[in-house]
C-alpha cells in the first residue's frame, strides 16, 4: 500500500498574514480608543448630574426655607433705638418681596 503524496497543499503566505494582522491591529486600535473615549465622556457626563442633582437640591432647600419664613414670629421686644423690626414690619416687608416674585 503506497501513500499519496498531496502537491495541491494549500496556505496563506506570510505577506498576506502580516496585510490581515495590519488590518486587525489597526481595528483593535480604533476600538480600544473609542472605548477610553467613551468612557471618559460617560464619566463626565456622570460628574455634570451628579453636580446638577445638589444644585437641584440645594434650591430646593432654599426655597423650602423662604416658604417657611414667611412664618417666623419673634419673641424679642423692641427697644428704642434698636434695629429689630415689628413682626407687622417684617410681613409688610415679606409680603412686597412676594410681589415682586
Amino acid at each position: 500500500m503506497k501513500l499519496k503524496a498531496h502537491s495541491n497543499i494549500t496556505g496563506y503566505s506570510l505577506g498576506e498574514m502580516m496585510v490581515v494582522l495590519s488590518i486587525t491591529t489597526i481595528i483593535m486600535g480604533a476600538a480600544i480608543t473609542a472605548s477610553v473615549s467613551l468612557q471618559k465622556s460617560l464619566s463626565a457626563a456622570d460628574k455634570f448630574f451628579a453636580t446638577h442633582m445638589q444644585q437641584i437640591r440645594i434650591i430646593d432647600y432654599l426655597s423650602r426655607d423662604v416658604k417657611r419664613s414667611t412664618a417666623v414670629t419673634t419673641s424679642i421686644k423692641r427697644s428704642p433705638g434698636s434695629t429689630f423690626r415689628t413682626n407687622t414690619e417684617s410681613r409688610i416687608i415679606l409680603k412686597t418681596c412676594a410681589k415682586l416674585r
